[in-house]
């Protein structure tokens, strides 16, 4: 399993499993995780995960990865660690993602931008699909991409 996690916001005071690998392999790219307790990323059996540009935010708890079972490739590229968070890489480094990809720099920008934008977003739902306008609204999926791309491109200048 390839899974990538991109512009998301874990936390604040979340206990754990933002995320909890067991296997396959996971690119955090360009997330804001602050304030865990337990832990930003808990590991189990064998996953391989690159964190790259991702600002992490430590309170009290500063360790980002916490080892629920030994082993894993864990790799951190490019990380902003605020408050003496720390990330211990382990295993192989040499993961590559097989897809192009741009990352914003994980600076204060990435992390207002994220807090900005992460999370539900409000779609309409196109009538051939059952959309019966109850809870929805006039937002359409392109006017939602269209807003990311220019925070995105906002983010960049």
């Amino acid at each position: 399993m390839h899974v990538s996690l991109i512009r998301n916001h874990w936390g604040p005071r979340l206990i754990s499993r933002m995320p909890r690998l067991r296997f396959g392999t996971v690119h955090f790219v360009n997330n804001y995780v602050e304030d865990w307790v337990a832990n930003a990323i808990g590991i189990d059996d064998t996953p391989t995960l690159l964190s790259e540009n991702n600002y992490y935010e430590a309170r009290s708890n500063r360790e980002v990865v916490k080892y629920w079972s030994s082993g894993g490739n864990l790799t951190t590229f490019g990380d902003h660690f605020a408050n003496g968070a720390y990330f211990v890489e382990s295993g192989s480094k040499d993961y590559v993602p097989p897809y192009p990809y741009n990352c914003a720099p994980a600076d204060e920008a990435l992390r207002d931008s994220v807090r900005r934008t992460a999370g539900w977003i409000p779609v309409s739902l196109p009538p051939d699909v059952g959309g019966s306008g109850i809870g929805e609204t006039d937002v359409e999926a392109s006017d939602t991409t269209m807003l990311i791309d220019q925070d995105l491109q906002a983010d960049s200048d």
